[in-house]
């Protein structure tokens, strides 16, 4: 038998032993991680200061277009909803 031959056999059967120990360690790896509690203090109910605070930036950077202004419309944003002291 050729050498080749048993270096490949061994390989697959070294892959497929391996693969199903695998998924199950990398499912694992992801234990107690929920994608939608991820962010839970984001989600909070909305108050009337957030909501206008969202209003009033919004409209002060929906004049500007990305195609002449870039990465300016997110500062311009993040500074005003920080001037209204809210998270973005």
């Amino acid at each position: 038998m050729n050498i080749r031959n048993l270096i490949v056999a061994a390989a697959i059967a070294v892959a497929a032993a391996s693969s199903p120990a695998l998924a199950a360690s990398h499912h694992n790896s992801r234990a107690g991680f929920n994608a939608f509690g991820a962010a839970q203090d984001a989600t909070e109910a909305m108050t009337p200061d957030r909501s206008q605070a969202l209003r009033d930036c919004n409209d002060s950077t929906s004049k500007m277009r990305d195609y002449t202004w870039g990465v300016q419309i997110g500062q311009n944003y993040r500074v005003c909803m920080q001037q209204h002291g809210q998270p973005e």
